[in-house]
């Protein structure tokens, strides 16, 4: 008897100890592209898309963890000067390091305020990209206590992924492009090194000449 509630009680214990683990929601993050916005990165797999590069947790009711990823025709600065407020701030925070991810290069902030019933966490980070003309802005908002994990599962790995977004060109344009090429330097060629190719006899048949 002695031997079975020992054991029941370390069933018991074993069990608290896995509940903060098995109580963790695994975070997925899935490929994100938005042509509207020329970006492409990642985003978390349940999580709600409100549109405009917005994604929300939505746990609960109080759940303030959030996401956002922007790219705008405006300076760094200019983004900077209009994000402040939304924070409650009226100078720019010290910037807490840079990120450098293979497609730009981030300067990363973080903000902290408390409000009446919760403490909040603001990562957020931008950049400007000479060839696309824009800069990019992402922001992470969640409550201190589980800004730690999130940051390293989320936050991070958004930045190492977002790059600007280019239309892929399809096989049948890049293999058109090449055979108006080779038909231009045909034509060139024979035009260049044969005296009795005429431009109306290359144009109807660009190889009814052949070199002399």
């Amino acid at each position: 008897m002695r031997t079975a509630i020992c054991q029941s009680i370390i069933s018991l214990l074993f069990g608290l100890c896995l509940m903060p683990v098995l109580a963790q929601d695994t975070i997925t993050l899935k490929p994100y592209t938005d042509k509207t916005l020329g970006l492409t990165g990642i985003v978390p797999d349940s999580w709600k898309d409100f549109g405009n590069g917005l994604y929300e947790r939505d746990q609960s009711p109080s759940d303030v963890t959030v996401l956002l990823q922007q790219s705008m025709v405006v300076s760094a600065d200019n983004v900077m000067t209009n994000f402040l407020p939304r924070l409650g701030l009226t100078t720019v925070p010290k910037s807490v390091g840079s990120y450098q991810s293979a497609a730009l290069n981030w300067r990363l902030y973080k903000v902290d305020f408390k409000t009446p019933t919760i403490s909040i966490s603001v990562d957020f980070a931008l950049t400007e990209d000479k060839t696309t003309g824009k800069t990019y802005f992402v922001a992470f908002q969640t409550n201190s206590d589980e800004y730690d994990a999130l940051h390293k599962a989320v936050f991070l790995p958004m930045l190492h992924a977002l790059a600007p977004y280019t239309e892929p060109v399809t096989p049948d344009s890049t293999s058109n492009f090449r055979h108006l090429f080779s038909w231009i330097y045909n034509i060139a060629t024979n035009l260049l090194f044969n005296r009795h190719c005429s431009l109306r006899t290359l144009l109807q048949n660009p190889t009814s000449c052949t070199n002399a």
